[in-house]
């Protein structure tokens, strides 16, 4: 974020190692470094509190920093672990390396007369490049001002690209273990499907991570309440056999005990309830039963197609 720079971030080799881009670095007493096509991958663990600083960083998504990555924000196993998991099978392992190792082993492709190591090209089948066309086009519909992409362009518009260069990594990955060269194939449908469903599985994340980098705190008391509401219906269908389709209510004060180092006095509920309403999350049912004294605790209805059931 130019923590130690007086010129603001330097996000060059960042955004250049995306996609092989060239770097060029002019030092005062010493050679400058240029690079011809650089290379980055990029794994980070962040916590919530520093994606949240991310955004206060205007130059990360003007520059386009936060469009290269592809989020994923897991459900927290906080309070449901056992310390007893399995480990990883000896045999998994093995095989992975062994994978890893050789793709690196692959021989680079070398010019004959300048001598310099160049870029294999990799093409689509016909039925490949077809579920890309049409995957890309869903997604331009949804980088209009209806779309679900609206708000949030810079990451929407590189998506299909993205997928393009999932399908090039699982082909490769493909051809390695069948001890074939890769450049020799064409990338089939079987790994552009395959790409193209990693690629929902990142929209579905990065739709989360622009809402939690923008997000004020009543939107973000509004998620965690949700977030409740799922883990108890899920509970609640374990518990009775019960499908979803048969419907998960909760109350206010039920909500309230259980989040209460959240929520610690009801009214705080108002704001993230009256979220979830009006975006048809939930609604709300008088509590079923003879009236009691006192005020009656409020009863919600989930919306099934919250809890996956269309």
């Amino acid at each position: 974020a130019g923590r130690y720079s007086r010129s603001g971030p330097n996000l060059d080799v960042y955004l250049q190692g995306h996609a092989g881009g060239s770097i060029r670095v002019d030092r005062l007493n010493r050679e400058s470094v240029f690079l011809d096509s650089a290379a980055l991958s990029l794994g980070i663990a962040p916590q919530p509190s520093v994606l949240r600083d991310f955004a206060r960083t205007p130059e990360f998504l003007d520059r386009g920093l936060s469009a290269r990555l592809l989020p994923a924000l897991p459900e927290s196993n906080l309070g449901r672990r056992t310390g007893d998991g399995p480990p990883v099978p000896e045999q998994v392992k093995v095989e992975y390396e062994a994978l890893i190792h050789a793709i690196l082993d692959q021989e680079p492709l070398t010019n004959r007369k300048s001598g310099r190591i160049e870029p294999y090209e990799i093409w689509l089948t016909k039925e490949a490049a077809e579920l890309w066309h049409r995957f890309e086009r869903a997604n331009e519909a949804k980088l209009g001002p209806n779309g679900v992409f609206h708000h949030m362009t810079d990451w929407g518009g590189k998506l299909p690209g993205q997928v393009a260069r999932l399908a090039a990594v699982l082909h490769v990955a493909r051809s390695v273990s069948l001890e074939r060269a890769p450049h020799r194939y064409d990338i089939d449908a079987v790994d552009m499907a395959a790409a193209i469903r990693m690629g929902r599985y990142f929209e579905s994340h990065a739709l989360r991570l622009y809402a939690l980098i923008g997000a004020d705190p009543l939107v973000e008391d509004a998620v965690a309440l949700l977030d409740w509401i799922k883990r108890q219906a899920k509970d609640s269908r374990t518990e009775t056999g019960k499908d979803s389709e048969e419907g998960f209510s909760f109350s206010r004060r039920d909500a309230q005990r259980a989040m209460q180092a959240r929520f610690q006095h009801s009214r705080e509920l108002d704001a993230p309830l009256d979220i979830l309403k009006d975006r048809g999350y939930v609604r709300e049912r008088l509590a079923p039963g003879p009236r009691k004294p006192g005020r009656p605790s409020e009863v919600y209805e989930v919306n099934p197609v919250v809890l996956g059931t269309p």
